[in-house]
């Protein structure tokens, strides 16, 4: 067969004993079409691989073959792929005033530039999409396929506000995009990135009320700062959300939040943890989240954090066998949250961890979260320090390798001398490379 010039789906693991291993299937192969079909994501993929009868077309260096398969349907392939889109992700054609991408220097992680506004990483990933980049066949695929929930960048309901805030000629058309959205059946969660004097007050309290009817089509909305760092030249003016202005935030969303759970029987709108951190104010409780339906927001990461730790820290030994000295690193929102549980760990026989939170001085200070942290600024912090055995990283650090700053793991490994180990962010990562499991 010819050579194609689809890029299909890339093959990256095949399961043992396997049809897809039966079939010959290897990895590095692409598939370009099933059934006839090409493929644009796994959705498609998914859509056409359980059938009964599978023809792959399937791509090998520069040539393609023809692998037919005979199975029951509904039975997978046994195979995993490299990526969940397979024609490109879908790019932004905003301008946000507050877009992060724009606030970064030359010689980043490549990943960083990928301004993307897909939606169907919204579907399967949890991105945030505006719906103004959408073609019309797209808007229809959303619709038809009943891809719930969608993610949705709002930031004011207001046409007029956020076309100045986004800077695309079809901003002004949110609501009756997610109205369309929540007619047929799919779950919306939607989020503001709150920018002083552009968004705020009045107009705040507009998209609250505006979306809040359309609960529980509308699952959640989520409040979250503006992240602003020192890069930001020839861009819009925007303030920073200060302590005042954190406390300010918190005591109207209270408001709405109280009148919403009588209204409506749900708090609805829900504040990042950055809003309490900065303003000293307590987070609320675990069960004023509602289920976490922000999480992967930042919306109550530290209470959730906490809830988990709870449970996990019943099952911790009195010892361990060899002396384990470690050191963790982490961002300085997590700091306080993380260091109870490092000290609970430190009172386990051979055990001694320290935790370092990191300033980010990489973007100027006021970006305090853990996954903006970089590879910099934790030599920095680490700069005369015995690490011990490792040093402990959370992954959401650290993508194939490369901090944001395009700093490696090889990178800090030789700034420290000692090995440099990636574990899951959440407590069970913390338990396991503290104690070296």
């Amino acid at each position: 067969m010819p050579k194609h010039e689809y890029n299909g789906a890339l093959i990256t693991a095949i399961e043992p004993g396997s049809i897809a291993d039966e079939a010959g299937l290897e990895p590095g192969d692409r598939i370009l079409k099933i059934n006839g079909e090409e493929l644009r994501d796994v959705l498609d993929y998914q859509m056409h691989a359980y059938d009964e009868d599978v023809d792959l077309e399937v791509a090998r260096g520069d040539q393609a073959e023809l692998i037919q398969i005979e199975k029951y349907a509904g039975e997978g392939l046994g195979l995993e792929l490299g990526d969940v889109v397979f024609d490109g992700v879908k790019q932004c054609t905003n301008r946000c005033v507050f877009c992060f991408i724009h606030q970064n220097p030359k010689g980043m992680r490549e990943t960083i530039w990928v301004k993307d506004d897909d939606y169907r990483l919204s579907f399967l990933e949890g991105h945030f999409v505006t719906l103004t980049n959408l073609s019309d066949v797209e808007w229809r695929r959303i619709v038809d396929e009943r891809m719930s929930p969608m993610r949705v960048s709002v930031h004011a309901t207001d046409p007029a506000v956020r076309q100045k805030m986004i800077l695309h000629k079809n901003a002004g058309k949110v609501m009756e995009q997610i109205r369309e959205l929540v007619s047929v059946g799919i779950t919306v969660h939607c989020q503001v990135v709150l920018c002083p004097g552009w968004n705020d007050g009045e107009v705040l309290r507009r998209t609250v009320y505006d979306l809040a009817p359309l609960y529980p089509g509308v699952e959640s909305l989520a409040i979250v700062p503006v992240g602003l760092t020192k890069y930001r030249k020839n861009l819009p003016d925007l303030v920073p959300v200060t302590p005042e202005i954190a406390r300010d935030v918190i005591k109207t969303v209270g408001g709405y939040q109280r009148d919403l759970k009588r209204t409506i029987g749900s708090r609805f709108v829900y504040l990042g943890d950055e809003f309490y951190l900065q303003a000293g104010i307590a987070l609320p409780k675990y069960t004023e989240y509602e289920g976490y339906p922000a999480l992967d927001d930042g919306v109550g990461t530290c209470r959730w954090w906490d809830h988990r730790w709870r449970n996990a820290r019943k099952n911790l030994p009195e010892g361990i066998a060899k002396p384990r000295r470690v050191t963790v690193v982490t961002g300085e929102m997590a700091g306080p949250f993380l260091q109870k549980s490092v000290d609970r760990l430190n009172e386990i026989a051979n055990v001694d961890a320290t935790l370092i939170p990191v300033k980010n001085e990489f973007y100027g200070g006021g970006i305090n979260v853990a996954g903006l942290v970089t590879g910099s600024d934790i030599v920095t912090a680490l700069a005369g320090t015995d690490v011990g055995q490792e040093t402990i990283v959370p992954e959401i650090m650290v993508r194939q390798g490369r901090f944001l700053d395009d700093v490696t793991l090889e990178d800090i490994q030789r700034a420290t001398g000692r090995p440099v180990r990636v574990v899951s962010t959440d407590p069970a990562g913390l338990i396991d490379g503290v104690l070296g499991l």
